[in-house]
Order: structure tokens, then sequence, then C-alpha cells
């Protein structure tokens, strides 16, 4: 369950600092005067966000890793557990 609230705090930092960024890139398209000051701008989102998702999808499947080690350890540890008792007939 942690494990899962870890992934979903991640994608909720994601689409939060995503939000930021976005309106402040809006801003900055606003600002423009020229075309060539547009795509420049439009580029350099483009690139923020494409960087944001690699980062953040690395640290996703980082975490996602974590928690499928951790479930693995504890089910062996359960299974573990059951073999030392006998089961009743």
């Amino acid at each position: 369950m942690r494990g899962f609230q870890d992934v979903s705090r991640e994608w909720l930092e994601l689409t939060q600092e995503r939000f930021r960024k976005n309106a402040e890139g809006m801003t900055k398209l606003a600002q423009c005067r020229t075309l060539p000051d547009l795509a420049a701008v439009q580029s350099d989102l483009a690139r923020d966000n494409l960087n944001q998702i690699v980062d953040v999808t690395r640290r996703i499947a980082e975490r996602s890793m974590k928690v499928a080690d951790e479930a693995a350890k504890t089910i062996t540890a359960e299974t573990g557990k059951a073999g030392r008792y006998p089961r009743a007939a």
C-alpha cells in the first residue's frame, strides 16, 4: 500500500509541476513579439516537458521496482513461515 501511495504522490507532483510550468510558459508565450521568439519559447516548453516526463518516468519505475522487491520479500517471508507449521487435516 505504501508503494502505491509513493507512486501516486509522484504522479500528483508531476501534475502540479506541469501545471505550474505550463502557466509560466503561457505567460512567456503571451510576451512574445516576433515569430522567432514564439518558436524559441515553444521549443523550450516542449524540451522541458519531455525532460520532465523522462525524469518522472524514471523515478516512478525505480519506486515500482522497489515496491515489487519489497512485496517479493514479504511473500517469501510469509511462505517460509507457512512451511514451518504443519497443516491441519
